[in-house]
């Protein structure tokens, strides 16, 4: 049984498609990553199986090997989590994914499910944006940062019980939940400072202070 969940990796603030490639077979039962993957996403294996196994799903007991393609590109950071654990929901037939073909995940999970805030989602959204799928899956701490970019149904995952009933509904960025600062104006509304503009990209997809002189 094969699943395949999109992702994207960063270099620098560049987004870069991904496809994370999970296959559930015979043999001794184990777990193999390979693609080019850095230490946080190496310990992914723990934490995934943490988070399915409290979350009520099932482990399966089988060979698991997650291809993260391509292979010549270097993965690093712990959002890899999300899509690794929604493709073997998928490749063991416990969750629904008509919708994945058209939808970008990234989160981070926690041991008891949760799915946790990760740094560059204006990237990845920026990535799922200019590859043209249709919406993007990500931490519900993440929803606003996602949601600046126009065009892509946003979805804001809390828990990995949720894909249990199905693909939540896209978020109302500008209404949003109540709290949230909706989003007024955009750099789009900028003519020219493209370097001003860049570094403020930068600066946001980092979350790193910025002072302009």
């Amino acid at each position: 049984m094969l699943a395949v969940v999109r992702s994207v990796a960063t270099i620098g603030v560049d987004g870069h498609p991904v496809r994370a490639e999970i296959q559930i077979g015979s043999g001794v039962p184990g777990f193999t990553l390979v693609g080019l993957p850095d230490t946080a996403v190496r310990e992914a294996r723990e934490r995934v199986r943490a988070a399915i196994v409290t979350s009520g799903y099932t482990w399966p007991l089988k060979k698991i090997t997650v291809n993260l393609a391509p292979a010549g590109l270097r993965k690093q950071g712990s959002w890899f989590d999300l899509p690794i654990a929604v493709g073997i929901l998928l490749a063991d037939g416990q969750i629904e994914g008509e919708w994945a073909p058209s939808h970008l995940v990234v989160g981070e999970l926690g041991l008891d499910g949760d799915v946790r805030a990760v740094p560059g989602v204006l990237s990845a959204a920026l990535c799922a944006h200019r590859e043209g799928v249709k919406g993007i899956l990500v931490p519900h701490a993440n929803v606003v940062e996602a949601g600046a970019v126009s065009g892509l149904d946003v979805i804001g995952l809390r828990h990995l019980t949720s894909l249990a009933a199905g693909l939540p509904p896209p978020t109302d960025i500008i209404t949003g939940a109540p709290g949230s600062e909706p989003i007024v104006a955009d750099f789009g509304e900028v003519a020219g400072q493209e370097t001003a503009k860049f570094a403020l990209e930068v600066a946001a997809a980092g979350a790193h202070h910025c002072l302009l002189v």
